[in-house]
Formats: C-alpha cells, sequence, structure tokens
C-alpha cells in the first residue's frame, strides 16, 4: 500500500506527513494473490529476544503502542508505515493530529494518522512514531489475529534480526551481536528504509534488483521487455486498477548475493517499475535469518 499527506490537516491539528511509495501496495498485491537514511542510535535488547508467530511465511509480533497492549502487529521489511485498526487505535489512545492517503488494490481513501505515536517491541521502544489508522483485509485471512503493521517508520530506526528457525526476532545491539553467526552479508541499498537485493533468476540472466519484504508470500518482478523465463504458465490479475496479465514462472538455478537458493516460484507482471529504486518484492520467508542495519544485510540460507 502507499501512503501520502492529505493538505489540508484536520481543523487545530498540526500539519503531517507519512509518505510512502507504491511499491507497498505491490506486497499487498502479492498477499491478494496469494489468498484468492537515518538511524537512531541502536538500544540494547534482551539478548533472547522476542517470541514471533510466522503464518505461511508472514511475521507475527506483540508491540506495546503508547505504553498500552500488547497488539498483535505483522512484521512488514517492505512497508513504508506503521498501521493499527481502528479498534486497536482506539486502546492504544491514539491522538490524530494529520490525515494521509492510503492506497490499497481497493483504491484510495483518506484514513487518520499520527507522528507521535511510541512503540515499543521488545527493548526497543522508538517515540515520535508515524502511525496511520486504518483497516487492513488482506490479513484477515490470518489465523492469528493481526492489529495492524509494523513498517519502516519503526524498523528503519534500528537494526533487527528475523530468525525464523528459532521463531524470535532481536533488536538493537542484541540483533547486531545475533547477526555474527549468519554467513553471508552485503552492502545495503534502497531508500526509505526498504532494503533491494540482487538476485539472478537464470545462469547467464541479468541481476534483478528486489526489495527483501517480509510481508509478501512470493517473489515479484515488474517488467515490459526482457522478462525472465523460466517454466511459466499466463494468468490474468484483475484489480481496481485494471486487468494485468501475469505469469507464474519456475527457476531452478536462482542465486541471491553469493546464495545459491533451491527452486523457486516467481509472479511475472507485465508493468513497468514503479521507480528506478526497484523491479519487485523477494519474500524474507525464503532465509532463515535475515538481519538489516544502515549498512548491512546478513542472510543465512534456508
Amino acid at each position: 500500500m502507499a501512503i501520502r499527506s492529505l493538505p489540508p490537516p484536520l481543523p487545530s491539528r498540526a500539519p503531517g506527513c507519512c509518505s510512502g511509495p507504491s511499491w507497498h501496495a505491490r506486497a499487498l498485491l502479492v498477499y491478494a494473490i496469494a489468498c484468492c537514511s537515518y538511524v537512531a542510535p541502536a538500544h540494547t535488547g534482551d539478548s533472547r529476544g522476542q517470541a514471533i508467530t510466522v503464518e505461511d511465511g508472514i511475521v507475527l509480533v506483540d508491540a506495546m503502542v503508547n505504553g498500552r497492549g500488547p497488539f498483535r502487529m505483522v512484521v512488514d521489511t517492505g512497508g513504508a508505515a506503521c498501521i493499527l485498526s481502528p479498534a486497536a487505535a482506539r486502546k492504544a489512545g491514539v491522538v490524530y493530529d494529520h490525515r494521509t492517503i492510503l492506497t490499497t488494490l481497493g483504491g484510495e481513501r483518506p484514513v487518520p494518522a499520527t507522528s507521535n505515536s511510541v512503540i515499543q517491541v521488545d527493548g526497543q521502544r522508538e517515540p515520535g512514531v508515524e502511525l496511520a489508522v486504518a483497516e487492513i483485509p488482506q490479513f484477515r485471512a490470518l489465523r492469528s489475529r493481526s492489529d495492524g503493521v509494523l513498517g519502516q517508520s519503526f524498523l528503519s530506526r534500528t537494526p533487527y534480526l528475523i530468525d525464523y528457525r528459532k521463531r524470535r526476532i532481536w533488536f538493537g545491539d542484541a540483533a547486531t551481536q545475533e547477526s555474527n553467526r549468519l554467513p553471508l552479508a552485503m552492502a545495503t541499498g534502497g531508500m526509505g528504509g526498504r532494503i533491494v537485493v540482487p538476485v539472478v533468476l537464470e545462469p547467464g540472466g541479468r541481476t534483478w534488483r528486489l526489495t527483501l519484504d517480509s510481508g509478501a508470500r512470493h517473489m515479484v518482478v515488474e517488467c515490459r521487455a526482457g522478462c525472465p523465463d523460466g517454466r511459466r504458465t499466463s494468468e490474468r490479475l484483475i484489480t481496481y486498477a485494471g486487468e494485468h496479465p501475469i505469469s507464474r514462472s519456475t527457476f531452478t538455478r536462482v542465486r541471491v548475493g553469493g546464495i545459491a537458493m533451491p527452486t523457486m516460484d516467481a509472479l511475472i507482471v507485465n508493468a513497468a517499475p514503479p521507480d528506478n529504486q526497484d523491479e519487485g518484492v523477494l519474500p524474507t520467508r525464503w532465509f532463515s535469518a535475515v538481519y538489516v542495519d544502515s549498512l548491512t544485510l546478513k542472510l543465512a540460507a534456508p
């Protein structure tokens, strides 16, 4: 989903901004198909980390908002914003200070937001986090309750490590210490906190820039020409924006950085990438552990 500011702000409220590019809508597109840099100084988190729930690759964690909760949040490394449902926002005592436009597969709608929420996960407490309030129907299909989304407006402030095998998440110094056991390291790229990684889908093929996304279930590649082949089946996807030709392709010799991956499926969308930063999404669920800080991405093979 994408979020942008809606002028003018609410009467007698301070203007605000909650911006996010259209790549966030792509993560919800992936979920819909499946269902039908500033960094603050690192804090010392709990060395044991915090337990997470992993449901079909989607990571959920308990978070406190404004000292209240806990609230069950979907960890979305590909999402710009933190979002709470209206019911959860009332429990958290959220006070709105501006409005934003939220763009999803259902279209655009104005939603209330705040720029002064305090979010805490494990020992990591961050004040002044931008938070939008909206229902996210795509996550209702989860068996576990979801009260919202933990996006880059929180995650980009501190190092974090998601471990799918241990079912835990670490933040701050604890995450950095835990990351020493991960075998592959590379420089991070992208903007707005998102992590763009180089992916080669076919031997001798070109390198695709894909955003590492814990909120996605499928790899997505967007292209108009020179699209990867693989073993392909053709389909069509209908959204509010119109009808899009897509293909499901299987790739048997994928490399992500220096990691040789097992056979991977991808959705090939016949569309131009929305910006010059990335060309699709790569689910974090395809790795056993992922660590991110302001300079480095570390991965462990599946």
